[in-house]
């Protein structure tokens, strides 16, 4: 494979009153972490689903994201047998270190369903043959 298209794919469905950025890391079988996916911290942001006065999550806010990687890169994430996913939660407002947060309530019934995938696009390299016509 000379080149290819490699297209990671975040789907996340949050039900609860926080936001959350999360982070996968890909893990050799040593436990040597080969790279991570979700950098850019907008990559990595999944919005709180909405709140009402009282701090109680209204439905659910789904986020999607496409992440794009070289093939390189990619050649390095194959070596990986597992994947480690680390996740961190702020309060609705999505402002770190505000001495103010709101009051949210995080119960039983509220769910962050995740989903990472990835596709791959090869591009096949042609020899290139030297033919003459008479």
């Amino acid at each position: 494979m000379d080149s290819a298209k490699v297209l990671f794919f975040l789907h996340a469905n949050n039900g609860m009153p926080i936001d959350v950025e999360l982070q996968a890391y890909f893990v050799d079988s040593t436990g040597l972490v080969v790279d991570s996916l979700l950098i850019k911290r907008e990559d990595c942001f999944v919005k709180a689903a909405e709140v009402d006065g009282n701090g109680f999550s209204r439905g659910k806010r789904l986020t999607e994201r496409e992440i794009d990687i070289d093939i390189e890169r990619y050649k390095k994430i194959q070596k990986a047998t597992k994947v480690i996913v680390q996740a961190e939660f702020h309060t609705t407002d999505g402002v770190r270190n505000n001495p103010n947060p709101p009051l949210v309530r995080v119960m039983s019934k509220d769910e962050l369903d995740v989903w990472i995938g990835v596709e791959l696009h090869p591009h096949y390299g042609r020899k290139k043959t030297n033919t003459t016509t008479n």
